[in-house]
């Protein structure tokens, strides 16, 4: 595993946690969490190798310490370094969902989006469509645009954040000119 440098939000640079992070396995865990923050434990046990007894042994351990903090939504559990605040988790954890990084990825050509545009060109349903751009909105990602039928565009302020957070996104974000 190459060492990664600890996101600039995090409290806890990198060598702080590792040092405080008890066993090499902890430690290994650490490396990734802070080189893709807003990793599921799925994710989690696919990137390591680690069994998920492992996993989920050491997620709690590391979060009783204060070393990652951890976002629960529903069956998902999102793990992040210690230290980034609550609207940049909100925003990683959205943008980590396949379907809501499809939908980013359409700001690239368009610089408003309809449910049904989200339809069309990431490939899911209707209900997936408005429940991702409702959390995207939610999330402070997107901003309404126009009445009638709803249209959605990215917030410039947060995008300029999010590309650099996460760089699965494609970091030239839309054209708000």
């Amino acid at each position: 595993m190459e060492l990664v440098v600890c996101p600039s939000e995090c409290v806890n640079p990198l060598d702080t946690c590792c040092q405080a992070a008890t066993t090499n396995r902890g430690v290994d865990i650490l490396a990734v969490i802070h080189a893709s923050p807003g990793l599921t434990k799925s994710e989690l046990v696919r990137k390591t190798g680690m069994p998920w007894g492992t996993i989920w042994y050491q997620v709690d351990k590391l979060e009783k310490n204060g070393l990652i903090q951890t976002l629960k939504r529903r069956k998902e559990v999102s793990l992040f370094p210690t230290g980034i605040g609550p609207n940049r988790i909100r925003w990683l954890a959205e943008i980590r969902r396949p379907e809501s990084a499809a939908i980013l990825q359409m700001f690239r050509s368009k610089r408003e989006l309809t449910i049904l545009d989200a339809v069309e060109h990431a490939g899911i349903s209707r209900r997936v469509a408005r429940e991702r751009l409702a959390t995207l909105l939610e999330a402070g990602i997107t901003e309404p645009r126009g009445n009638g039928r709803p249209r959605f565009a990215l917030n410039p302020e947060v995008w300029n954040v999010v590309q650099h957070l996460l760089p699965a996104v494609d970091s030239t974000g839309p054209s708000h000119s």
